[in-house]
């Protein structure tokens, strides 16, 4: 895992890794952690990922010159 970002209700975790992936995780009961989506799409390491303010939707931007969007929720 390279980075996170928290979405505006604190509900939603995304990491980025080295491996292209962006891991979406559920935050549950107890400050457990599981794992609601495992996005691909980008052809080289993803930089960086980064959650709206004030929306569900989650921005990632990748090493392959590409910004992904997803609205996710």
């Amino acid at each position: 895992m390279k980075s996170v970002s928290w979405n505006a209700s604190g509900s939603f975790l995304a990491t980025r890794s080295r491996d292209k992936t962006v891991w979406i995780w559920e935050v549950m009961p107890g400050n457990e952690f599981e794992c609601a989506s495992v996005l691909q799409g980008h052809t080289q390491d993803v930089k960086m990922v980064k959650w709206h303010p004030t929306v569900d939707v989650l921005f990632s931007c990748s090493y392959d010159n590409t910004v992904k969007v997803l609205f996710y929720g």
